[in-house]
């Protein structure tokens, strides 16, 4: 796609106009006849008194306000204040290229700023860091929960980081339904120098409503790694497993059936470890009652340069496959969502993960394995107690029996015997808590080795 029609390219180009257009009334904007002469004297055309305004109210959006004088300062690459205006720099951006040519490391962070992907947030995650180093230097099944905590709290950071942005693209679109603007709408305008309910709001709002699509891919790992982080259902992949999975994957197609059943769990995190050819990755999934499935699949690295950064604007981007499952029994394809991209290989990845372990059970010698295991797969059992959300020791000292606790009871079937057809028909009971409801919640981490 060139360059010229790419969406984001569009939508910069519309702001940029925005910013530039042609206004007549300076009062409007709150100048009498003196200043405005005052400003056009220093350069601002006479048709575009918003630029003025942008330059005077500044402290409102976080900035230092600006006089006529200030026009000819002169930023990093040589452009004038004056010349970066005309141009179409929105006022968040004029105010980041001011505080740099002026030495200061001021940081915007209020909400508009962060709707607008301007402000900035501390994004370091030290146990992320950790957790993933380690597991890279030394891939060992039992720093997965490390693993699956460090990284649930840096994608966690990181879409709340961008969840004003969410917000303002709701408020956007509820304007263009008939709605009056909210006070965020009205402030993120004015960083385009429009202010209040106008034509000029009209044409931004669109704009606004439709932009941010790393926001909905945000939100969707956000959503898978915080049911992982819950459900802590953990698979370990060793180098010659992960290679055959990343194998499979290569020819795997979406038009297979895939049911709640034929997954491994839930929800639940993949760490497939990397050798000379390929790098470590990380695949996490979660499904929901409805049938709707998600998958993730992240570059071991980019989590690692994500976990370092202190910038959410220089984060990598998400890939995020979403799909309506099979119904079971059917032989019906998955519906694939219509943002699906066949080049993001997540869905495909676990695709190759589930049939591969399916075929494994299939080919078992009767006998051999317990229901639902799988002879080439090891359990690491890691138990903890989490009260409030929060990953806690089980103390020794106090058998686990002897406390009043939830836990959780994995997808199973149930022969149901149906008294009005004197038969027994299989059942499928989804995952579910057991448990006094306001008793801790005990976890039986099973981190699951897969081998070849």
């Amino acid at each position: 796609m060139p360059i010229a029609s790419h969406p984001e390219a569009v939508a910069a180009e519309i702001r940029r106009k925005i910013v530039c257009r042609e206004e007549q009334s300076w009062s409007e904007f709150g100048f009498d006849e003196v200043e405005a002469r005052v400003w056009q004297e220093a350069g601002i055309p006479a048709g575009k008194p918003q630029l003025a305004a942008i330059c005077r109210r500044a402290p409102e959006l976080g900035g230092s306000e600006l006089n006529p004088a200030d026009l000819q300062m002169r930023l990093h690459g040589g452009e004038t204040v004056l010349n970066s205006l005309l141009h179409g720099t929105n006022a968040l951006r004029l105010i980041e290229r001011i505080d740099a040519a002026r030495g200061l490391r001021r940081r915007i962070p209020t909400s508009y700023g962060l709707a607008l992907g301007v402000g900035k947030f501390p994004l370091s995650v030290p146990s992320a860091r950790h957790a993933l180093r380690s597991c890279e230097k030394d891939p060992d099944p039992r720093k997965l929960p490390a693993v699956l905590d460090g990284v649930a709290e840096l994608i966690t950071r990181e879409y709340r980081a961008r969840e004003p942005r969410r917000t303002l693209m709701a408020d956007a679109r509820s304007y263009l339904d008939g709605a009056a603007p909210s006070q965020l709408l009205l402030d993120c305008a004015k960083a385009f120098g429009v202010y209040g309910d106008s034509e000029a709001l009209r044409t931004l709002a669109p704009v606004i409503a439709a932009s941010g699509s790393e926001v909905d891919r945000a939100w969707g790992v956000a959503q898978i790694f915080d049911a992982c982080s819950r459900d802590r259902h953990l698979f370990f992949a060793t180098a010659e497993s992960a290679r055959l999975i990343r194998d499979a994957s290569t020819d795997m197609t979406t038009e297979v059936p895939i049911h709640a059943t034929d997954l491994p769990s839930a929800s639940g995190m993949l760490w497939l470890t990397g050798d000379n050819t390929a790098s470590t990755k990380v695949l996490a999934w979660n499904s929901t009652l409805d049938g709707t499935l998600r998958a993730s699949l992240v570059s071991g690295k980019r989590l690692l340069l994500r976990a370092t950064s202190r910038d959410v604007n220089h984060t990598a981007k998400h890939t995020t496959a979403i799909v309506r499952m099979s119904e079971f029994g059917s032989g019906k394809n998955p519906i694939l969502d219509e943002r699906f991209d066949e080049r993001h290989r997540s869905l495909q990845t676990l695709l190759a993960f589930v049939h591969l372990s399916r075929a494994a059970r299939e080919n078992s010698p009767p006998g051999s394995t317990a229901i639902g295991k799988t002879p080439n797969r090891d359990e690491v059992v890691v138990v903890s107690l989490k009260p409030d959300g929060q990953p806690r020791a089980l103390p020794a000292e106090l058998p686990v029996r002897s406390r009043n606790v939830q836990w959780r009871v994995r997808g199973h079937w149930r022969r149901q015997w149906y008294p009005s057809a004197n038969e027994h028909r299989l059942l499928w009971i989804q995952e579910h808590m057991s448990g006094p409801s306001d008793a801790p919640v005990l976890f039986h981490e099973r981190i699951s080795v897969v081998r070849t």
